[in-house]
């Protein structure tokens, strides 16, 4: 049963746009609880959006360790003034039993979503959000993903994209910076 549509309050400008870019479709949780992105997730926060394979034997598992170092490192305001959303980027394949698994095995307990659901609403969240190559061939391939982040501070409007290469105290600056 799909779930109601959600009505947003009038946003404008930037606001607005990243409503309208992320959507309010629900998709799953690592617990296998619905969660609509924009309403639930970004929505009056600072947030670290990534993408990865719960199944990637190369960039993906370095991501979100060094996400887990950054993690460390906000200390209490991650979970409280920085969230951080993962999408995958294999819906086919990844079920919140796999990110539940995949969540555990990087050592998240809060303040971290994993999300899955529907190919068509991951693609174009994806796409929207910047996360693909402009060569199409290469965008296809699923081992010629990017180890990106986008860092966002939907309030204020301001959003960055960032390599997730960099080290982890680079990132947290990164985050700082989009959070003033």
């Amino acid at each position: 049963m799909a779930a109601a549509p959600v009505e947003l309050p009038a946003l404008e400008g930037e606001r607005a746009r990243t409503a309208e870019l992320v959507g309010d479709a629900p998709l799953v949780d690592q617990t296998g609880r619905e969660r609509r992105v924009f309403t639930e997730l970004v929505r009056d926060r600072v947030v670290v959006i990534s993408f990865v394979y719960t199944r990637c034997q190369g960039s993906c598992p370095g991501t979100t360790a060094k996400l887990a170092r950054v993690r460390d490192l906000l200390g209490e305001r991650f979970g409280r003034d920085v969230t951080f959303v993962t999408f995958t980027l294999d819906p086919e394949r990844a079920t919140p039993a796999d990110f539940a698994e995949y969540a555990r095995a990087h050592g998240v307990t809060h303040g971290w979503t994993f999300l899955t659901g529907g190919k068509e609403r991951l693609d174009k969240l994806r796409r929207d959000l910047g996360f693909y190559d402009l060569d199409p061939v290469l965008d296809a391939d699923r081992t010629q993903h990017a180890a990106m982040l986008a860092i966002g501070n939907e309030p204020r409007g301001r959003w960055m994209h960032l390599p997730a290469a960099l080290p982890a105290d680079a990132i947290v600056r990164a985050i700082e910076r989009v959070a003033r």
